[in-house]
């Protein structure tokens, strides 16, 4: 689990989110489905690294 001060992540996105729908992949057409994917081209950073932590063993 990664915890920490959401608001020093910063997100840039580079243009827009794009949908491609494809109703012919292998087994899906068969069984009646359609796959649908969507991409976006992103970059992430951190604005300060010590606002963030991985905890590797989390227990209730």
């Amino acid at each position: 689990m990664i915890v920490g001060d959401w608001s020093d992540l910063i997100v840039g996105q580079w243009g827009p989110i794009e949908i491609l729908v494809n109703p012919y992949a292998s087994g899906s057409y068969e069984a009646g489905n359609i796959k649908v994917r969507a991409l976006a081209s992103v970059d992430i950073a951190v604005r300060h690294p010590q606002s963030f932590t991985v905890l590797n063993k989390a227990t209730s």
